[in-house]
């Protein structure tokens, strides 16, 4: 017979070992560690990782997925260092069969609202193509509370990305940000006969 030592000792033992299975099963069904998998079709892709020649990649690919609907994994970070400057996500990206959209994301935001944004939506992943560069360069203002970046997939599809970067740049360099709208240099059409 056990005392109750014994006892609490086998307890643990198993929980240990139901946390180790549940933790193989997690990473044998598409678990990635920092990321997580949302968008408005939750439940019509899967994340993961996979082994190649390059080393570890991450994926997103269709299972089932949704009309009009995405899938999309991701992460949020603190904007405390990049405060004040512009920034640069890049990754190497590789697709196979991408018949709507995919494309990388990034977002800052401020007191839950979007300050700065871009999806590729007008640069979009689309087809099968061999790895190449993408990046994303958005300024990120001293008035913000977090970042999040992903990688995205809308309607059928596989997409790879690795060797992510996150970096500041120089303000020479352009933003892709879909907010930003150049002004023009004066006033335009201010007696409204332009264009007639």
């Amino acid at each position: 017979m056990l005392n109750y030592q014994g006892k609490l000792g086998q307890l643990v033992m198993i929980l240990a070992l139901v946390a180790l299975a549940t933790g193989a099963a997690l990473a044998g069904e598409g678990y990635v560690p920092g990321w997580s998998k949302s968008g408005s079709d939750y439940n019509g892709y899967i994340i993961g990782t996979e082994k190649t020649d390059r080393g570890t990649v991450a994926f997103i690919k269709s299972d089932d997925p949704k009309k009009k609907k995405f899938g999309t994994m991701s992460q949020t970070f603190s904007p405390d260092q990049y405060k004040g400057k512009r920034i640069r996500l890049s990754a190497d990206v590789k697709c196979s069969k991408v018949e709507n959209y995919a494309g990388m994301w990034m977002r800052v935001d401020f007191d839950g609202k979007s300050v700065a944004f871009d999806n590729m939506q007008s640069r979009p992943i689309k087809g099968s193509k061999d790895w190449h560069n993408l990046s994303i360069v958005l300024d990120v203002p001293e008035q913000s509370d977090h970042i999040a970046m992903g990688l995205l997939m809308s309607g059928e599809g596989l997409v790879y990305w690795d060797d992510l970067k996150v970096e500041t740049v120089g303000m020479d360099v352009p933003v892709t940000d879909m907010y930003a709208r150049p002004l023009p240099g004066r006033p335009q059409n201010l007696n409204f006969e332009d264009g007639k």
